[in-house]
């Protein structure tokens, strides 16, 4: 084998550039917002904008809407509606395409008629909405989207959200999830 560097593309930048990720000048300066430069030059941790070109061989292959239908646990899909890289469209395909934990069919919204507990969230807070669905066996999966960009949710009052929603999401979760505490009056064998 020939003992050659390997060769490495952007991974974001824009058009016409060569880049894994193609996006606009602002989402460019929201995606470097994340990554400060350290003295002068490189990424604190010695992190680049680039990545090795044998990648792309893998990339077409990778689909993970193909998949989610066999995600058993709970999920929360957070996405951006200004978001250029995974738009609002997709979050919503593996939504509807993710069944609840614990369900043994997909869930139906109670729109459709079904026994599934679905919610429209009002945490979402302003120019953001937010859905939730219970389905029969407890489990649930829900989706909130921010009035903001891809890199926009990684920062300020947008990451806050996040986090509040996910935090209030997961903790529903484990709630549901939690089994009886035994009652201390209970007998126990000996």
């Amino acid at each position: 084998l020939v003992r050659l560097p390997p060769s490495r593309i952007a991974i974001a930048g824009t058009p016409p550039d060569l880049s894994f990720l193609q996006m606009s000048e602002a989402e460019l300066g929201e995606y470097y917002s994340k990554h400060p430069p350290h003295r002068g030059q490189d990424y604190l941790g010695g992190w680049k904008n680039m990545a090795c070109a044998r990648i792309t061989l893998a990339l077409p292959l990778y689909n993970p809407i193909e998949r989610v239908g066999e995600v058993r646990a709970d999920v929360l899909y957070i996405g951006a509606e200004h978001d250029e890289i995974c738009p609002v469209e997709w979050i919503e395909q593996a939504f509807a395409a993710t069944h609840p934990a614990s369900a043994p069919a997909p869930a139906q919204s109670t729109e459709e008629g079904g026994a599934a507990e679905e919610s429209d969230a009002a945490e979402a807070g302003e120019g953001g909405w937010a859905k939730e669905v219970v389905g029969e066996g407890g489990g649930a999966k829900g989706m909130l989207v921010l009035p903001c960009s891809h890199f926009g949710l990684y920062s300020g009052d947008m990451l806050q959200r996040t986090l509040d929603a996910t935090s209030r999401f997961f903790d529903a979760s484990f709630k549901r999830a939690a089994l009886p505490a035994p009652s201390p009056f209970s007998s126990q064998p000996s």
